[in-house]
């Protein structure tokens, strides 16, 4: 039902403009788009996460997208990740993210690493966090990076993997607190 709202609305709108909000949102009207309703929480979590599918839902309509056969089972995988937030709070446990924290991503992990620096910021208030491609690390933040200072490298598969495990290495080298996911 979702697809053929999205469809009826690109047809229409597509040759002008598209906004994504959030249900209950000020914005309505031709071609505003919603997702889910307006959160009270600064992380705003769901609304991003809802944000980001939809415009996955329509690059797949509007392109060629490889990957739009796999946007059935993104309900899977996001209940996949809600799954694993016990075993991820067990393994940041005890992790002090002060004075800085650093979000590491390559390829399309890149988006990852900056969203998870924001979110850790916004979810904190307290907790400096920054977020940097694979390249973007070793050209500059790498030389602030101390022993137990805390560092999230966001792997995904993919030509980017073989630098990410040395941006790894060299950080358990040094001595940083690596959470690798």
């Amino acid at each position: 039902v979702w697809l053929d709202e999205l469809r009826s609305e690109l047809a229409v709108h597509a040759r002008h403009w598209i906004a994504i909000t959030g249900e209950g949102s000020a914005m309505d009207g031709d071609g505003v788009i919603h997702t889910v309703a307006q959160e009270k929480s600064p992380v705003h979590t769901a609304s991003h996460t809802g944000a980001m599918v939809r415009i996955a839902q329509i690059a797949a309509e509007i392109g060629d997208a490889a990957w739009k056969g796999q946007l059935a089972g993104m309900p899977h995988e996001v209940q996949r990740a809600v799954d694993l937030g016990d075993g991820i709070a067990a393994q940041v446990n005890g992790v002090e993210f002060r004075p800085v924290t650093h979000f590491v991503g390559g390829g399309p992990a890149r988006a990852t690493a900056l969203e998870g620096a924001l979110k850790l910021r916004e979810a904190t208030h307290l907790v400096n966090a920054e977020g940097h491609d694979v390249e973007g690390v070793l050209h500059g933040p790498l030389i602030s990076i101390q022993p137990g200072t805390p560092v999230v490298l966001v792997h995904q598969a993919g030509p980017s993997q073989a630098r990410m495990a040395e941006v790894d290495a060299g950080l358990r080298e040094i001595g940083a607190t690596v959470l690798a996911f």
